[in-house]
């Protein structure tokens, strides 16, 4: 197996920095005729070979950061899974340093996707917009 990673983190200003990444794996199996186990060659199917993302994160003020981030995961064809994108968002206000209270919407471009797949009587689950708030205290 080989792989790497690259990641930067750019400030465009003292408010807004930009984040993108890349991450690059491969998984060359080969098969012992004499093994017995039957695993080994699905874990390089199990993996994606590339991955992506940007981010940006933005301070409106003091207390109002605006997040935003896409994100790229290749094909798991162990899992018969296609590639696919999303599109993450938060707003967050910070009325004082330990509270931090969020809005935040993941899968925003819409449509499902399904990341896993489940084993057992579970039916595969597939992943859809949502939208929440968070409220964080710290102590």
């Amino acid at each position: 197996s080989w792989g790497g990673e690259i990641s930067a983190n750019w400030n465009v200003t003292s408010h807004w920095r930009l984040i993108p990444g890349y991450s690059y794996l491969r998984l060359d199996i080969h098969d012992d005729p004499t093994s017995m186990d039957t695993s080994a060659l699905a874990v390089a199917n199990e993996s994606p070979r590339h991955q992506f993302q940007f981010r940006s994160n933005l301070d409106l003020s003091r207390r109002l950061q605006f997040d935003a981030g896409v994100y790229y995961n290749d094909a798991l064809p162990g899992y018969n899974i296609p590639a696919y994108a999303h599109i993450d968002a938060r707003l967050g206000y910070r009325p004082r340093p330990d509270l931090d209270i969020s809005l935040i919407g993941r899968n925003l471009q819409g449509g499902e996707h399904q990341e896993l797949i489940s084993f057992g009587p579970y039916l595969p689950a597939a992943i859809g917009r949502s939208i929440f708030v968070r409220l964080t205290w710290g102590f």
